[in-house]
């Protein structure tokens, strides 16, 4: 684990797009003549807070991702390796202790440098705060060295790369720092990091300003180009965010409408998808749909291909081939086969207790993607004899009758917080969303709490697999399609890697003048 078997050409873009710090003096925030002194970006709301841990909106990790620097990162690409950031390298010590070497040319932006300290302090700060995927994980923390760290788990913990690859549990604070201004509600307004920009100003409501840091140095001896200044913006309305970069009022927009992004491309924009954790699907609580043949048949209604062309667009989402998204290696299986098949689910119709058809309530997000999405499937169950009544609402109540089990159909669209299967079949182990009966709800449980302490990578797989087919003996869950991440540039801008956290670096964007 000490040194992560790497491409040339992923390594290079990985230290173009990610790379660490130095205290040695370069001309990192200047550009040459042909370019603007100015990067706009355009997020999709305002940061809550600039606080990596509870940073849990992605406005305030696209941000935070450029002040500071994490432990290590992951690329973007399928392979979803690990590299070094402020770690040069990491390795297992035993089942409970990860090691890791930090590089001894990293500075926050106060000319402090970076230490085991630092580490130290931020990862037991994370350990305590609810909003941290590693809470309460962490045993604890001990410094070998100024630049040698072992973090101690209180159980076997593959996930835990995962976790500290991540802005909201993995950046790298100032202790002093932190405790000069008063702990979390002063570095909140005021955060200094190891990255490669620092906060100059916000302006609620308006703006964030970020200015390129004079004393940066990427990896190696190349100096990035980093554009001297970055001023986010904030819309929450996807049509509005598509107007602001046809007007020229920005330069980047994320999360884009999917249905802009040919007419986009049409226009000469440039649209960059990167592979996501993001799964498109249907769930059903076997409790408030008891009827299995019921189930089955509304499995067997949906037509995969054309709901993920019409939502989304064959060039941007792939139809599913299993229930958790392909690129977490760590656990997916290619364990969903399901065609469909019209006649089969009117088959099953009449085979149900339900002969003449049935009626059932969806909820549904009121974001416009889910909305029709939910649409287009309650027309494909009413061909069958299913006919599903939506009822719209805030994200957040929507779920929240999820998360109890309150609901009868659910289609969503979720995009998972990092790369491990943990993530998307934490559902099943902490919710009673889909209603499975005992002994098999005892049985998930206790699979998923056996995957998530099995470091050997092949077991893992095992234990998640038969938790997977257990969910799937109940037709309880159906995956649709997982949806590229995608974002939108101006023929302008150069440099920028798409990435699936949803939180890009912004190191080496350059925009022509």
């Amino acid at each position: 684990m000490k040194g992560l078997l790497r491409s040339s050409l992923v390594l290079a873009l990985v230290m173009l797009a990610l790379a660490g710090c130095s205290g040695k003096k370069e001309s990192a925030g200047s550009v040459s003549s042909e370019y603007a002194d100015t990067l706009r970006v355009c997020l999709e709301g305002e940061p809550s807070t600039l606080f990596p841990h509870e940073s849990a909106p992605d406005p305030n990790i696209t941000v935070e991702r450029q002040i500071f620097n994490l432990l290590l990162y992951r690329t973007n690409d399928m392979r979803q390796e690990f590299i070094g950031e402020i770690a040069e390298s990491w390795e297992q010590i035993n089942d409970l202790t990860m090691r890791f070497h930090l590089r001894d040319d990293v500075y926050f932006s106060n000319g402090e440098k970076c230490t085991a300290e630092d580490v130290k302090f931020s990862l037991e700060l994370g350990n305590t705060n609810s909003h941290v995927h590693y809470v309460n994980q962490l045993e604890r923390v001990d410094v070998i060295d100024p630049l040698t760290v072992d973090v101690v788990t209180k159980q076997p913990n593959p996930v835990l790369l995962y976790h500290i690859s991540m802005v909201r549990g993995g950046s790298i604070m100032p202790k002093k720092y932190y405790e000069s201004v008063g702990g979390m509600d002063g570095f909140a307004r005021a955060p200094i990091g190891t990255g490669p920009y620092v906060l100059e100003s916000w302006k609620s409501g308006q703006s964030i300003t970020l200015k390129a840091r004079t004393d940066y140095k990427q990896l190696g001896d190349a100096t990035p180009g980093a554009t001297p200044t970055i001023i986010f913006t904030f819309n929450t309305d996807m049509s509005s965010r598509t107007l602001e970069i046809e007007t020229g009022n920005t330069d980047v927009i994320l999360i884009p409408d999917t249905r802009d992004l040919d007419r986009l491309a049409g226009l000469g924009f440039k649209v960059e998808t990167s592979p996501s954790y993001q799964m498109t699907s249907v769930a059903l609580n076997v409790q408030n749909v008891p009827d299995e043949k019921i189930r089955q048949a509304m499995a067997y209604a949906i037509d995969y291909d054309a709901v993920t062309d019409v939502v989304f667009g064959k060039k941007y989402a792939k139809v599913a081939t299993g229930i958790v998204p392909e690129i977490m290696k760590s656990g997916y299986v290619e364990n969903w086969n399901v065609k469909y098949d019209p006649e089969k689910a009117k088959q099953l119709v009449k085979e149900s207790g339900h002969p003449n058809g049935i009626t059932l309530q969806a909820l549904v997000s009121n974001a416009s993607e889910r909305v029709q999405m939910a649409e287009i499937l309650q027309n494909q169950w009413r061909q069958v004899g299913i006919n599903v009544n939506v009822t719209t609402g805030a994200d957040a109540t929507i779920k929240d009758n999820f998360y109890r089990g309150t609901f009868e159909v659910f289609p969503d669209m979720n995009q998972w917080s990092h790369g491990d299967v943990c993530r998307p079949l934490h559902f099943w182990r902490y919710f009673p969303a889909f209603g499975i009966p005992e002994p098999d709800a005892t049985k998930i449980n206790e699979l998923y709490d056996l995957g998530y302490e099995t470091l050997d990578p092949v077991e893992r797989l095992k234990v998640y697999d038969q938790m997977q087919q257990l969910i799937l003996k109940y037709w309880a869950f159906f995956p649709i399609c997982t949806k590229a991440w995608c974002y939108v540039t101006s023929p302008k801008v150069e440099g920028f890697f798409p990435t699936p956290m949803v939180n890009p670096m912004f190191m080496m964007v350059k925009v022509k003048k």
